[in-house]
């Protein structure tokens, strides 16, 4: 540009007269000696009216360069009042104008530099980002719209006009009540096209960074759900554990609502397999089916109040959750169903047979509504059909928990109230209230968690008689586990678990000491 100028202002030898040293200056940027030099006298005194329109005009830009914006423009003016026709006038000034927020004099400028066929492009461009920041969109989107029709416009600049149109049209998409559905159908696209359009510029990168705050602003980050939760693996994962424990009082599993202690001890172990799948759609809706088959065998073989114990569960599951916003923050509803068969060893002769199979229903929310933590609302159906008749049942049972988190730990409170009905017995039929608390502190050692748990279950019966008997009952337990992870597979947990059973019946009255070592191979 300073060449161009030069150019122009030597192609007459009238005014090329005594500034041959300010020219030098000025190709040199050294623009505060040029300022220096033409407020010396003998320069100031000239008055021939285009020596004065030169002189304003290297005044303007030397000032311009050195970002004194409002004596560039009052130079740029003088200029012209002087009748200085060098084309680059209007575009210096229009830039002086657009840096001190002057924008409508700024566009007028940047007009006539058009008019004048002097830096169309660039003149083009000021106008449709001043009329964006004005927040006149249809005329910004005017003029970077000429930048993408003109044959002459340079790929850079058309890349450019290409980002700020789609960024135009996400300020439009805000402001309706379909804004995510906007973006991602149109606004998105758009902003890969341009990407495109020339794929290794700075300005290729920035649209990149752009469109990660676009994809977190509208929640929809690839690798997010629409409520900005963490997108569900889909691959496969596939775990097995295996738990061995010591149990200093076995509690008999005789399915009655109230538990008996044997008064003797056992070893047993647990085999647990599962294998799970997730499936998304529309990163709003997943579908989870799960199976699981756990077996358990206990150590004592002698004992028939030890081995009836031995059971094992088939368990197939289907959970379906729906991601939205609760407070601009991630929730979900969601719906289970789960299945269980049991078969265990009812008759005593080491031989597992069918005891019970079971369908449950389960319908939830889990939302932020405090800021402490999540809150998980949900209610239950069950029902048990039995080997023995009497033993069927239905459950109601409504539950919620509340996620507390501190710097300390995560605290889980929990509140349920069960109703069970035994339909051919109702004298089994009860009511439970179960109130836990959970404190769980990750990293109490490297890659290790501590998690502490109390809980008391009070459970009352519908028949008189049986109320009278028992009192209510009182089950209270405390727990201790330590996890630990050794990698990303592999990890162990070893747990301390007491148990305390009081009732006014005698032989409902026990406590329990069971200590485990559990570990877990997850794929």
């Amino acid at each position: 540009m300073k060449k161009l100028l030069l150019l122009s202002l030597l192609s007459c030898s009238l005014f090329a007269q005594g500034l041959q040293s300010i020219y030098q200056e000025f190709e040199n940027a050294n623009y505060e000696d040029v300022i220096e030099k033409l407020n010396e006298e003998q320069y100031k005194k000239r008055q021939d009216q285009k020596y004065l329109g030169v002189r304003s005009y290297l005044l303007g830009v030397s000032h311009a360069r050195l970002q004194d914006f409002e004596l560039a423009i009052k130079y740029f003016k003088d200029a012209l009042k002087n009748k200085n026709d060098a084309k680059e006038i209007y575009y210096e000034l229009g830039q002086a104008q657009y840096a001190i927020n002057q924008l409508d004099d700024s566009i007028n400028n940047f007009k006539i530099s058009i008019k004048i066929k002097y830096k169309v492009e660039q003149s083009t461009y000021y106008i449709a980002y001043i009329n964006q920041l004005k927040e006149d969109l249809p005329q910004a989107k005017k003029y970077y719209k000429l930048l993408l029709k003109n044959k002459d416009t340079s790929i850079e600049m058309k890349q450019i006009a290409y980002y700020q149109v789609a960024l135009i049209n996400l300020d439009i998409a805000r402001g309706t009540n379909r804004a995510s559905e906007i973006v991602e159908k149109y606004i998105l696209p758009d902003l890969y096209r341009a990407i495109n359009i020339l794929p290794n510029s700075s300005t290729a990168d920035d649209i990149d960074k752009r469109i990660l705050d676009i994809r977190k602003e509208f929640y929809l980050e690839e690798d997010k759900l629409v409520n900005g939760a963490p997108l569900p693996s889909q691959r496969l994962n596939l775990g097995v554990s295996e738990k061995i424990a010591y149990d200093n009082n076995v509690t008999r599993s005789d399915d009655l609502p109230s538990s008996t202690g044997t008064n003797k001890d056992s070893f047993y172990s647990q085999t647990r397999f599962n294998i799970s799948k997730a499936y998304n759609f529309k990163r709003r809706y997943t579908l989870t089916p799960r199976f699981e088959l756990t077996s358990t065998t206990y150590s004592d073989r002698n004992d028939t109040a030890i081995f009836s114990n031995d059971s094992y569960n088939i368990t197939p599951e289907v959970d379906f959750s729906f991601a939205y916003k609760y407070k601009k923050k991630p929730a979900r509803f969601f719906l289970n169903y789960t299945y269980d068969y049991q078969a265990r060893d009812i008759n005593s002769e080491k031989d597992r047979q069918y005891t019970y199979r079971s369908n449950q229903f389960s319908l939830g929310t889990e939302l932020p509504h405090f800021e402490i933590g999540n809150t998980s609302i949900s209610i239950k159906s069950q029902s048990f059909t039995y080997y023995n008749d009497s033993l069927n049942r239905s459950s109601t049972i409504f539950s919620i928990d509340q996620i507390i988190k501190k710097n300390y730990g995560i605290f889980i409170l929990l509140y349920q109230y069960d109703m069970s009905d035994y339909e051919n017995n109702e004298t089994l039929s009860t009511n439970s209230h179960l109130f836990r608390l959970d404190y769980l502190y990750p990293g109490i050692f490297p890659n290790t968690t501590l998690n502490i748990g109390l809980a008391d279950m009070l459970i009352s019966y519908d028949d008189v008689t049986q109320d009278a008997a028992r009192g209510l009952e009182s089950n209270i337990s405390f727990n201790t586990k330590f996890i630990r992870v050794i990698n990303r597979n592999l990890s162990f947990n070893v747990e301390y678990l007491y148990t305390n059973n009081i009732s006014d019946e005698d032989a409902s009255n026990y406590t329990a000491h069971q200590t485990s070592f559990e570990l877990n191979y997850d794929y």
